[in-house]
């Protein structure tokens, strides 16, 4: 289809894609049998745009409107319960169309951005946190902690 409108617009042969840089398939959205879902969150981790919700040990589900269906999740899954299907078949699916709309290729590419900004910001915050005195103030909130769980024992006795 974009192939095609290439050409036209390019007025240029049609010239097929090179499947050494992949292979053209119809939009497809993740969707996760949640009966076979064990919370592990790798798939959550993996997912691009922030689709998958989810709690660590609880079940995981897809936000089809904002899949993309990149595949990322499906060899992550211990479980093997991630399946891709076209985007046609699930309910839910913003289109029964191939192809993304313009406004989703966008909200994709922003949601990736702000995945990646949010990744950066916590590795920044934790490797300022283990400055030495990060560790030092670290080592004394846990040694509170122990004191106040050792005192409230004694308390119970």
């Amino acid at each position: 289809m974009t192939i095609s409108a290439l050409a036209e617009l390019l007025n240029r042969p049609e010239i097929p894609l090179n499947e050494e840089h992949g292979v053209h398939d119809k939009k497809q959205v993740a969707l996760i049998r949640e009966s076979d879902c064990i919370g592990c969150t790798l798939c959550i981790k993996a997912c691009p745009v922030d689709c998958i919700v989810g709690a660590d040990k609880l079940i995981h589900t897809v936000i089809t409107q904002q899949c993309t269906g990149c595949k990322l999740c499906v060899p992550v899954c211990p479980t093997d319960c991630i399946e891709l299907l076209p985007a046609k078949s699930v309910k839910g699916s913003p289109s029964l169309w191939p192809d993304f709309a313009k406004e989703q290729v966008m909200r994709a590419r922003t949601d990736v951005h702000h995945k990646l900004d949010r990744k950066a910001k916590r590795a920044s915050e934790r490797s300022s946190d283990m400055t030495p005195i990060g560790r030092k103030r670290l080592k004394r909130e846990i040694q509170a902690a122990v004191k106040r769980k050792k005192s409230a024992r004694n308390d119970v006795s």
